[in-house]
């Protein structure tokens, strides 16, 4: 089956006006060779070609790199026009036009199924009873770039599924004033003319009136039904659709079950003529996508032409006619301040200014490139960006104030933020080069446009220089701000303090293959992906903004804070807790929508850590509580069980009781759980007498929807829940000698109730001090009443992996300064004191333990 690569038919036109004089005497067979051979070598038409095409009112549906292309209708009109064309120079160019006519039927492509070769119809030739619709159904509630970039999905599947593609609305962006908000219509959008080149769009009225309003069936993501991420998303937003177009949706009921039903439903589509598809955007599908594909509908995925003019005009004048760079800068971390509509947005500025640095290193790589100014496109609170880069020196930054000017009638009036969105978009896909930030859909879209035209696309991760030269780990930079992966910080197999060098020789001393099982386990752990939960998520900015809260262990915000003690002109003492509190919840706000991973290392004694410091499941409570596992499983039989149990150990309340016990007491507190779930900061506020407030919130939700689910057996469940050993390394050492002792006092040994080591060890150091303070010993005497399982616990702990009584003696010194009623001046020699008697504790209660460490 030959496979014609069809191209611009302008210049098909010209070749038949300079050789028309003598073509007419060719024959038949040669008109047709010679026709093939320039289908078949013409080059893909560039970005700026579609308006001569226009221009002479000739359409092509080309569909470059397919498997089967049906050219009928295309090539009857430019027949015609070639006729015409012809006839101008030679009355003999009737046989052009009866040669060409004699072709048609050569031409014609099948395409191979899998129940053998049938003729396609093209949507654009298909009569209206025979047409079959494609609805694109986009759920989520996100930016407008993000369902520019759905719709575009939707078209590799309109091409794939031979199918007509109903035209959409978009939204605008939250950030838009309410004068501006509304829907935005395609032909607002994109070049709707361009894009019916290669696909054949219908209205929403045409769909309504041949599909009686109503979708038959939806596709999804065979790939992505078992994990869940369609679920939630698809019951939120089916029913907004229904309301918003008028029409019928299968509900969330309708969903498959399982990836191989979802496939099933995607096999049968064809027999449907009314279908939906709904697209998640991260989720891509598997769909056909071959190069030349992916060129065609970029080049057919386009702005309004008068939206392109008007970015030529600035490209034009901007610098002269010179190259420029473009910027988007992009702070999501701004955009949910602004979201409060307060007079000040202090995160948005501590953000901003912290792009010092890398201005610097904008302005080296345009000297480096000849280029000769910069547009930054950015949203209107971000605009300290333009003072940061002028201030850095940076040649000629414009900002859209700058050519919103007499310079540029047609954008001095432009006043929709929509439309100026996307004009900046056409600047940056435009520009010599071009900066955007990673994790954003609107540099997707620009970066997508540049692609088709051969361009390249940077982001903030090309530019690590200036990271180099901050050396505070506190320090917030702009990258950490939107989520980008840090190139200077890559992580090691195995942590150490700096110096170390004796792990550090060990470990490349060793065969490679014997860290194959490290790697294996840390890459095991890695490759788990994450999500944000966003409801906690948002009640927790909520408390932020609400001047935050001691109990909740949520600070304040820097602009409630009081002004820091100035040390000397040059330096202050810094707020470290909301710096710390500020870097989680910008980081988790910058993957409020994206599924995620945490990279592991681990130590020199083997246990495992999270590489991102700031931002990971082994966090604080609030840190813990917004994130869920991305892949969601179901209870099973005694899941809910585990749930309750769960909730309860976060409480803090059944510490000493066991797990039956904890599981009845939670059955007696539903109301509470199910009221917090409901009102979290309207109701009573259980959750908040918790030792782990925001866990127990978040794990009261969970259980809420499971108890509440038809059958909570097959509740699907994105909790994680936490399990604790006892002390491990003495749980390693016990099991190593064969400690039946110590193996009971580290729950090695089954009872009924936990038992707790820390508490066991600081019962027999009591003891020991109440003997000496009966015998007179003042320091004993000092002690009454401050000996408790925290001032022991560090000790204990880390006595397995080496600390010596120097060592010991400095952490319970650090635990005792704590307590607010011991004296001072005593501090270091009730550590001393304690720190033997600890010891002496160990060796009775794990004879053999200390035996063979």
């Amino acid at each position: 089956m030959a496979v014609l690569r069809f191209c611009r038919l302008s210049r098909f036109l010209y070749a038949v006006l300079v050789f028309g004089a003598f073509v007419a005497y060719f024959e038949v067979d040669v008109l047709t060779e010679k026709l093939n051979e320039v289908f078949e070598l013409k080059p893909i038409a560039q970005h700026g070609d579609h308006r001569d095409v226009k221009d002479l009112e000739v359409t092509t549906n080309v569909e470059r790199g397919l498997e089967h292309v049906d050219i009928t209708k295309e090539l009857e009109e430019a027949i015609s026009n070639t006729t015409v064309a012809a006839k101008q120079i030679n009355d003999k160019t009737d046989t052009v036009s009866d040669g060409a006519s004699a072709i048609n039927d050569s031409i014609a492509v099948k395409i191979d199924e899998e129940n053998g070769k049938q003729s396609q119809i093209e949507p654009h030739n298909r009569t209206t009873s025979e047409k079959r619709y494609l609805f694109p159904l986009d759920c989520d509630n996100n930016g407008p770039s993000v369902h520019h970039l759905a719709f575009r999905e939707a078209m590799f599947f309109a091409i794939q599924l031979n199918r007509s593609l109903v035209e959409l609305n978009f939204g605008t962006h939250w950030t838009t004033d309410v004068e501006f908000r509304g829907p935005r219509y395609m032909n607002q959008t994109f070049d709707v003319d361009l894009m019916k080149e290669i696909i054949d769009l219908v209205t929403l009225d045409d769909f309504k009136k041949n599909c009686n309003s109503t979708i038959d069936k939806v596709l999804f993501n065979p790939k992505h039904i078992e994990d869940g991420a369609l679920v939630k998303p698809y019951a939120w937003g089916h029913g907004r659709l229904q309301d918003y177009y008028g029409i019928r949706i299968p509900n969330d009921s309708y969903i498959p079950k399982t990836n191989a039903e979802a496939q099933a439903m995607f096999d049968s589509s064809p027999s449907t003529r009314c279908l939906g598809l709904y697209i998640k955007p991260g989720l891509a599908w598997e769909v056909p996508r071959t190069e030349e594909r992916a060129k065609l509908v970029n080049l057919h995925f386009q702005k309004p032409v008068r939206i392109r003019k008007m970015a030529e005009d600035v490209t034009r004048k901007l610098c002269d006619g010179k190259p420029y760079m473009a910027v988007h800068w992009r702070n999501k971390s701004a955009e949910d301040c602004n979201r409060a509509k307060t007079k000040s947005c202090p995160i948005a500025k501590d953000v901003a200014l912290t792009a010092k640095s890398a201005a610097i290193d904008i302005r080296n790589f345009m000297q480096n490139n000849s280029l000769f100014c910069i547009y930054v496109a950015l949203p209107p609170y971000s605009k300290d960006m333009l003072t940061i880069l002028r201030d850095a020196k940076v040649p000629g930054v414009k900002g859209f104030d700058d050519i919103s000017t007499n310079q540029y009638p047609e954008i001095a009036k432009l006043k929709d933020p929509y439309e100026i969105s996307l004009l900046e978009q056409e600047i940056c896909t435009q520009s010599k080069a071009f900066l955007g930030t990673k994790f954003s859909a609107w540099t997707r879209m620009a970066r997508l446009y540049r692609d088709g035209l051969g361009k390249p696309t940077l982001t903030l991760n090309d530019f690590v220089t200036w990271k180099n030269k901050t050396k505070q780990k506190d320090k917030l930079s702009a990258v950490d701000m939107v989520g980008h992966e840090r190139k200077d910080n890559v992580a090691k197999v195995m942590r150490s303090r700096d110096g170390a060098l004796q792990h550090e020789v060990m470990l490349e001393k060793t065969h490679p293959g014997n860290l194959y099982p490290v790697y294996d386990s840390l890459n095991q752990l890695g490759a788990v992906p994450w999500q944000i939960n966003q409801r906690m998520l948002d009640l927790i900015i909520q408390v932020f903004r609400d001047k935050g809260s001691e109990e909740l262990d949520v600070p304040q915000p820097v602009s409630e804070c009081p002004e820091p003690p100035k040390l000397s002109e040059n330096r202050a003492l810094r707020p470290q807790q909301p710096i710390r509190i500020k870097s989680t919840e910008f980081t988790s706000i910058g993957f409020r929508d994206e599924t995620f991973w945490f990279p592991h290392n681990m130590d020199f004694r083997g246990r495992v850590y999270p590489c991102p410091p700031h931002f990971n499941h082994l966090g604080n409570d609030p840190m813990r509580s917004i994130l869920l596992f991305a892949r969601g499983r179901a209870l099973g039989e005694d899941g809910l069980k585990w749930l309750k149990i769960h909730l309860v150990n976060l409480t803090g309340f059944k510490k000493r009781n066991s797990l039956q016990e904890r599981l009845e007491y939670a059955d007696t507190i539903m109301d509470d759980i199910l009221d917090s779930a409901d009102n979290p900061t309207t109701g009573n506020k259980w959750w908040q007498t918790a030792d782990e407030p925001w866990q127990t919130l978040s794990c009261c939700m969970e259980v809420a929807k499971a108890v509440r689910s038809p059958d909570p057996t097959k509740f699907i469940s994105h909790l994680p829940v936490h399990q604790d050993g006892s002390c491990n390394g003495l749980q390693h050492y016990a099991a190593l000698g064969r400690d039946v002792i110590g193996a009971q006092q580290v729950n090695l040994h089954p009872f009924d109730v936990p038992q707790d080591v820390y508490s066991g060890v600081a019962q027999k150091v009591e003891e020991a001090r109440a003997i000496d303070a009966a015998n007179g010993l003042k320091i004993a005497i000092e002690l009454e009443g401050f000996v408790n399982r925290k001032i022991v616990k560090q000790t204990v702990m880390t006595v397995v992996y080496g600390v010596t009584k120097y060592g010991g003696h400095r952490q319970i010194v650090k635990q005792l300064k704590d307590l607010p009623d011991f004296p001072g001046n005593r501090v270091w020699a009730a550590g001393g004191y304690l720190v033997t008697k600890v010891f002496q504790s160990l060796g009775e209660m794990f004879t053999k333990t200390r035996e063979i460490q």
